[in-house]
């Protein structure tokens, strides 16, 4: 058996941990986007949104490297994100290609075949499995500190901090991130320039896709914080994210697929925070976030916080982001240096 798994923000780096800790074999995800974006997009149901075109290309790309069982996040709801295992799993058999889909699934009853069949695929039992997620969780969630502590440094000093990469065990990855978050600690300082990232999570937590957003403000000493942490996620996916739906409640009480509620209930809570700025980020043709971004343009009219909307496809190109972002933080700046100079 050999396994592959898709770019998805640290969710591939935390999967490559756990195949090098328990000595599975394995294809690491692909670098070629441009590939597997033109193998997706010819494979997939015209229309489709890109993560599911680029998704789809990193399976095939990894079945002809030899895998045979693809590990996917996976999704629920009427957004077809909730439907992506078995659309891998029927283009794959349509295409004869020898591959199964195995996704962690919201409803508890695919969580549990989850775990059964990982536990399977590891040779352990399933109480050893469970506390294996655990550690990978952990490992997950100093991941999305690290991020964040990385980002924030580069905001402030303009120094990179290094990039997390997949070590033989999840307790030496987690430790490793640890120390480099007490090493890069930073405080953002008063009057920083803070810009909100809501939307999709595919488009939000994965960089090679939405074109290392946070990096690019970052290196403009802009402070950002996305609205969906995977960590953060994962756990949601059994509790529930009470704190964003209530807070998107005036608005959007009820879950419509997708990630439409939590971004809207995450534009609540940063508008309280004091945030100058949100941009939402999706891919196109997302019927979940383009209800939201409806919902939004209310919000603007409502509290006049500026948002820009950037909608991704496979055709998107990093001059033209770059140069939005650029024009978007600078007029966040000078709205900033205003308000300042008028509390004086």
């Amino acid at each position: 058996m050999k396994l592959c798994f898709p770019n998805f923000g640290c969710l591939g780096l935390a999967l490559e941990t756990l195949c090098q800790q328990e000595g599975l074999d394995y294809i690491a995800p692909s670098d070629n986007l441009e590939e597997a974006m033109m193998i997706g997009s010819r494979l997939s149901p015209e229309g489709v949104c890109l993560p599911m075109k680029r998704m789809a290309g990193e399976f095939v790309q990894a079945a002809h490297k030899g895998a045979d069982t693809a590990l996917f996040l996976g999704g629920n709801g009427p957004c077809r994100f909730g439907y992506f295992a078995p659309m891998f799993q029927t283009i794959l058999n349509q295409n004869h290609i020898s591959m199964r889909v195995l996704a962690l699934g919201a409803p508890a009853s695919d969580r549990t075949r989850f775990l059964r069949e990982l536990s399977h695929i590891i040779g352990r039992s399933e109480s050893y499995t469970v506390r294996l997620l655990l550690q990978g969780w952990n490992a997950i969630r100093w991941l999305d500190r690290w991020e964040e502590a990385r980002l924030a440094s580069l905001a402030l000093t303009g120094k990179k901090g290094p990039k997390a990469q997949s070590t033989e065990s999840f307790r030496l990855l987690s430790s490793r991130l640890k120390d480099w978050c007490r090493q890069f600690a930073v405080t953002i300082p008063q009057g920083a320039v803070r810009i909100g990232i809501v939307g999709d999570i595919y488009t939000t937590v994965d960089p090679a896709i939405n074109h290392g957003l946070q990096e690019r403000l970052a290196e403009m000493g802009i402070f950002t914080r996305r609205s969906i942490q995977l960590s953060q996620h994962l756990l949601h996916m059994i509790t529930g994210n009470r704190l964003q739906n209530r807070a998107a409640a005036p608005y959007l009480d009820r879950g419509i697929g997708g990630f439409a509620q939590e971004t809207i209930g995450a534009s609540q809570q940063m508008l309280k925070a004091g945030f100058d700025g949100l941009i939402q980020v999706y891919p196109l043709s997302c019927m979940p976030e383009i209800v939201a971004d409806g919902i939004l343009a209310g919000i603007q009219q409502d509290s006049g916080i500026p948002i820009l909307r950037l909608i991704l496809d496979e055709q998107s190109g990093e001059a033209g982001i770059q140069t939005r972002l650029e024009a978007f933080a600078d007029m966040l700046k000078r709205r900033k240096q205003t308000k300042d100079g008028e509390g004086l």
